[in-house]
């Protein structure tokens, strides 16, 4: 799912994130690379040196497109069309990276 940009200088180029979904196991779930804490000393400096601390935040999808949403954004999906097998592997690769010891990156 893509997010068109927003006002904000960190949101003007658009956000792209994973969804998974799935009405068998009643997954609907985003997982969005990128996401840092506003509240960092020093935020738009480091975020505009490419310093700034990251990671992966997963929420339900009915609790992430209201965020999009309600600032404006449009949202537009691009399915990918994945076997059931190839489903399960990127659930299992994102859920891992979603560990509090792999989901910060610089």
């Amino acid at each position: 799912m893509t997010a068109s940009p927003g006002n904000e200088l960190y949101t003007i180029f658009g956000h792209t994130g994973l969804r998974i979904a799935g009405t068998a196991n009643h997954i609907d779930r985003t997982y969005n690379y990128g996401t840092f804490d506003f509240d960092t000393d020093g935020f738009y400096r480091k975020f505009a040196l490419g310093n700034l601390q990251y990671f992966l935040l997963v929420n339900r999808y009915e609790r992430a497109k209201p965020v999009y949403l309600k600032a404006g954004r449009a949202i537009t999906e691009q399915w990918i069309n994945l076997s059931p097998e190839q489903t399960q592997l990127l659930s299992r690769y994102l859920e891992n990276n979603a560990k509090p010891e792999n989901r910060y990156y610089s």
